[in-house]
């Protein structure tokens, strides 16, 4: 069976708040179970990856986070609920293998489309795993 040849685009809800700073820790891979020698990711290729923008640490953007939230508490009438959606992680995969694509390229044009789609929404992180068997970017608005 040939290799698959689709490009793949996924988005999740991140609630309640919690759930930011532990994406944000996957992303920015800080996250030791995960690099243990059942894990899919690669700690040797790991210093490949790099951030398109956003936080340069789990702790800055989950701050951010909760900026964003008692802002809004502020200004409105009723707060926040616990169970809110506070933020989307949007991922961008390229098949392993796939070589006719420019993966650096593609990742920038991925982040400006979903800028683009969602304009009121501030980036809080955009990292580019290249650790694993397939090429992917990770965007926390």
């Amino acid at each position: 069976m040939p290799a698959p040849t689709t490009l793949f685009f996924a988005l999740k809800k991140l609630k309640p708040a919690r759930k930011v700073l532990d994406a944000l820790r996957h992303n920015k891979r800080l996250i030791q179970a995960e690099l243990g020698s059942y894990a899919q990711i690669d700690p040797v290729r790991s210093t490949a990856n790099y951030s398109l923008g956003g936080c340069d640490s789990p702790e800055e953007g989950y701050e951010w986070v909760k900026q964003a939230v008692q802002q809004y508490n502020k200004l409105h009438y009723a707060t926040l609920r616990k169970d809110a959606v506070v933020a989307l992680e949007a991922m961008f995969s390229l098949p392993a293998g796939r070589t006719d694509v420019d993966a650096a390229g593609f990742f920038v044009d991925c982040l400006a489309w979903l800028s683009q789609e969602f304009p009121d929404c501030p980036l809080i992180s955009a990292d580019v795993h290249l650790d694993e068997s397939s090429p992917h970017l990770h965007v926390v608005i």
